[in-house]
């Protein structure tokens, strides 16, 4: 059996307590509503509580693969197992490059591609990039920049591992150093489906423009003060002390059987700056409007 964190037991009461709810007020038991809507403290029903059929309606249905993915066997735990493993903390996949959570308004799926698994220009070539260890990561390996002009970060991911019929932004996740330079000049991105022609390329800025000297002793040929970009985004602190920049959005309608995948691209290859003092973490996909 497994052991249960006091946050998961939390979960799972909150779970039961809808459960017990929409089963005592319906013949046929649960509706389509998501688990977290409500709160029921009454624990008359246990049986409700255990049951696979209950736990089943909030699982994706691929669950048993993703499991599968890291060596857990659907077949020696219980489905209110599975979704406990599932829904709170990330949990890691394919030797830990790739996160996998639920999220908790609605049961999608939210992911994030390690630093490893990235597509970064020169990352392998330790004078501009070097892997590293961070504690607060929950990767094993962070990629640091140490300093290139051409910086473009590219992750790929299968529509499969993403809840069909929903809408998606992508978000590079990453730390600035205090002395960070370069970084401050506007980056493009762009999101779209690998087999598609379609794509609508934003200005980003990693870190603010304003209150910095813009790095002018880094430039080659550039020496003027950047300023920010009319429309760029910004970058925002998470909870988990991360910084995070949006790259862009995209709906999911791609079907649960299809081989397709979507990239997320962040570009700055324009102004031939120096730049450095950056960590990446990796890129998330994230339901619309999921906090984090």
């Amino acid at each position: 059996m497994l052991s249960l964190s006091k946050q998961e037991l939390m979960e799972e009461k909150r779970v039961f307590g809808v459960a017990a709810k929409k089963t005592m007020s319906k013949k046929d038991g649960l509706d389509s509503s998501s688990p977290w809507e409500a709160c029921n403290d009454s624990w008359e029903l246990k049986a409700v509580g255990d049951d696979d059929d209950v736990w089943d309606k909030f699982l994706p249905w691929d669950y048993g693969e993703i499991l599968a993915r890291e060596g857990v066997s659907p077949g020696v735990i219980t489905k209110k197992q599975a979704y406990l493993l599932l829904f709170g903390s990330p949990f890691l996949l394919d030797q830990g490059k790739l996160s996998f959570v639920l999220n908790k308004g609605g049961g999608e799926k939210c992911c994030m591609l390690s630093a490893r698994e990235l597509s970064i220009a020169w990352k392998d070539t330790p004078y501009f990039w070097r892997w590293t260890t961070l504690p607060e990561s929950r990767f094993s390996e962070v990629a640091e920049l140490q300093c290139v002009c051409w910086l473009e970060i590219r992750g790929k991911i299968a529509t499969t591992m993403l809840s069909d019929k929903t809408n998606y932004s992508a978000y590079l996740v990453f730390k600035a150093k205090a002395e960070c330079f370069g970084l401050e000049f506007a980056a493009e991105s762009v999101v779209k489906f690998v087999d598609s022609e379609e794509r609508e390329v934003s200005a980003v800025h990693l870190v603010s423009p304003r209150g910095t000297d813009g790095g002018a002793r880094y430039y080659i040929g550039h020496a003027e003060r950047q300023v920010p970009q009319e429309n760029a985004q910004l970058s925002f602190e998470r909870r988990d002390g991360w910084m995070e920049i949006k790259l862009g959005e995209f709906y999911n309608d791609c079907g649960n059987d299809n081989d397709g995948e979507v990239e997320a691209a962040l570009m700055e290859t324009k102004a031939q700056n120096w730049k450095g003092g950056l960590f990446v973490e990796g890129i998330e996909f994230r339901p619309k409007g999921m906090q984090v």
